[in-house]
């Protein structure tokens, strides 16, 4: 959790506004915000924060009223999108709608190129940073996967034709709000383990490499880095196994390990005198269920 702004005393030289003055972008970190305003006035980012707050530690708070003052644009406007500049009782009157709070989100580098073009960002140049929440991986806007987007020069897959990663995404954020984001972040990537067993014991291969084409193209080969953008999108669940939003729910819930395992095996798995339908038990992969029994036993006690 990031501590409330305390404003030091300085003598704060007087200021005019910068001839550049690119707009902050929603949810944008305070940081990144003065490497871009820093940037497009040719001006070292370090000095830029002194100018500011009379230091140049990131740990003093820089005051809204005096970025407005350079910027030009209203404190109001500012505060909105850069909720770093923000005290505790200005967040608590602020309808932040779900929006990720500084210090309890993550900072990423996944922003919609389409998004980037209209604030006059090139994406060449490096992606701005951003507080984000885990389930944000795809802009519904422009229906593209933005995950991971930042951190490597490959494009971001569209999703038009690849329903089924959307539908994952909108059931990540019902079961977010049905059993809170840390415990699915935990069953997350204790499912996405469990899928990787399967997938790299030859199940389900088919249905990954379909989408895999529909991602990248006839012609797409597996990489070293899971976290490209098209190989992310399509080891994004359901797309290596045929129910795993089952498997989340079961292993957010906080039900005792007994019975999640055997809801998890009965909802994931074939029914009895159906063995042929290419659905593995659960069973067939104890390592994982071990692993997962582990892993929620630790958390409830």
């Amino acid at each position: 959790m990031i501590s409330p702004p305390v404003f030091i005393s300085w003598k704060a030289p007087p200021l005019q506004l910068l001839p550049r003055r690119p707009a902050p972008i929603l949810d944008e970190t305070l940081d990144s915000y003065l490497n871009r305003l820093a940037t497009a006035n040719h001006l070292e980012p370090s000095s830029l924060r002194e100018l500011l707050s009379g230091s140049r530690l990131k740990s003093v708070p820089v005051p809204p009223h005096r970025l407005a003052r350079l910027t030009g644009y209203p404190q109001r406007s500012l505060r909105y999108a850069i909720l770093e500049l923000c005290t505790p009782d200005e967040l608590g009157s602020m309808k932040l709608d779900g929006r990720p709070r500084p210090g309890e989100a993550h900072q990423c580098r996944s922003f919609c190129g389409s998004c980037l073009l209209k604030h006059d960002v090139s994406p060449n140049n490096g992606s701005p940073v951003r507080w984000h929440h885990f389930e944000d991986v795809i802009c519904w806007r422009h229906r593209r996967w933005i995950a991971f987007s930042g951190e490597t020069a490959e494009p971001q897959p569209r999703l038009h034709h690849v329903e089924d990663v959307l539908h994952a995404n909108r059931q990540h954020r019902r079961l977010c709000r049905r059993y809170g984001r840390k415990a699915l972040m935990t069953a997350f990537h204790d499912a996405d383990y469990i899928f990787s067993s399967w997938t790299s014991a030859g199940r389900h291969q088919e249905r990954f490499g379909k989408r895999m084409v529909t991602l990248a193209g006839q012609d797409w080969k597996l990489t070293t880095n899971q976290h490209g953008p098209a190989q992310a999108a399509g080891r994004y669940p359901p797309g290596r196994c045929p129910h795993p939003s089952a498997c989340h729910a079961c292993l957010a819930s906080p039900r005792p390990v007994a019975e999640a395992r055997h809801d998890l095996q009965r909802r994931a798995g074939p029914p009895r005198g159906d063995p042929a339908n290419g659905r593995p038990r659960l069973c067939q992969a104890r390592p994982e269920l071990e692993r997962f029994s582990k892993r929620r036993a630790l958390s409830m006690d």
